[in-house]
């Protein structure tokens, strides 16, 4: 499986509403802006988790109350991913 991006672009680049999928089946459905997660998005990992947040400039600032860990994915260095517990 390849990555692919389905959705608005400016200037040959991720912008506006969209979805990214990587190559391990995670994948980023949300707002982009000049490449960059920018917005409200959400990102799924392949075993269903999910993580719903408001980034900005490819950070993630998590919606869930207790943040247990932070960092960078391995697949794609522009999207922290955040780890939530309840």
């Amino acid at each position: 499986m390849f990555p692919y991006y389905e959705g608005q672009l400016l200037d040959g680049m991720r912008h506006g509403k969209g979805v990214y999928n990587y190559a391990n089946g995670d994948y980023y459905s949300g707002m982009w802006k000049f490449n960059l997660p920018d917005g409200l998005g959400t990102y799924v990992w392949n075993g269903g988790d999910y993580l719903e947040c408001k980034w900005q400039a490819g950070v993630s600032f998590c919606c869930c109350s207790h943040v247990l860990a932070c960092m960078l994915a391995y697949v794609d260095r522009s999207v922290s991913v955040c780890v939530c517990v309840e």
